[in-house]
Formats: C-alpha cells, sequence, structure tokens
C-alpha cells in the first residue's frame, strides 16, 4: 500500500495544534496529505481564531501506533484545546483536558471513521 492509499481523515484546530499534529504524524511516519486554513471557520462549533485543517491517511498505524496516545497526551495537556476529526462518516469534536481518556480518544475517532458508536 503507498503512502496515498488508504481513507483519510481531516482534523482541524488552532494553528498551534496543528503543527503539533503534523510533528506526531511525521515521526511515526504517517503522511500529511495536505494543510491549509478552513476559509470559514463558522462552520465548526466553537471559536479558536484562526482555523486550519490538515489531512492524513487513517492507516492501522494512526489508530495503532503510537500517533493517538501522542495526540490523547497533547489534548490532555490543556482544557482550552480541542481537535475536530473529520472522518468518513461523522464529524467528531474533542474537548482537551485531565478528564479525556485515552480510550475514549480511539473510540470518538473510531466513531468519525464509521465505527460503531459505543452508547
Amino acid at each position: 500500500m503507498s503512502s496515498g492509499d488508504g481513507p483519510r481523515i481531516s482534523m482541524m484546530s488552532d494553528p498551534e495544534t496543528i503543527d503539533e499534529i503534523a510533528r506526531i504524524l511525521e515521526s511515526a511516519g504517517l503522511p500529511v496529505v495536505a494543510r491549509k486554513p478552513v476559509d470559514d471557520p463558522g462552520r465548526i462549533a466553537f471559536d479558536l481564531g484562526t482555523v486550519e485543517t490538515l489531512v492524513t491517511i487513517a492507516t492501522g498505524l494512526f489508530f495503532s501506533g503510537p500517533v493517538i496516545p501522542a495526540i490523547w497526551k497533547w489534548l490532555r495537556s490543556g482544557s482550552d484545546r480541542v481537535l475536530v476529526f473529520d472522518g468518513i462518516t461523522r464529524r467528531i469534536e474533542v474537548t482537551g483536558g485531565p478528564e479525556l481518556t485515552q480510550e475514549e480518544l480511539l473510540s470518538l475517532v473510531n466513531m468519525a471513521m464509521g465505527g460503531k458508536d459505543p452508547d
């Protein structure tokens, strides 16, 4: 499978968070397919000022490798951190803070990619 194969997942947040996500993906060997400012940030449910989007390939490495734990650590370190996952079937907004569990983050990302809602 080439680096361009597989379902894509888009993540939207403030530029600092998107910078960190890009570093996490790069260190895991996953490609950043696209990165750009969001022209209409009004389409998301929170106000971060400047909003960027980053797109990557949602391979098994994205879910079972170091990516989800690294994103979780980043999100937990600040309750003002918000990351939107725009997957195959759903858009999921995740708010950071110490109450966010790694299992919850993985479940939410799986739901965005078409997985079953655990509720």
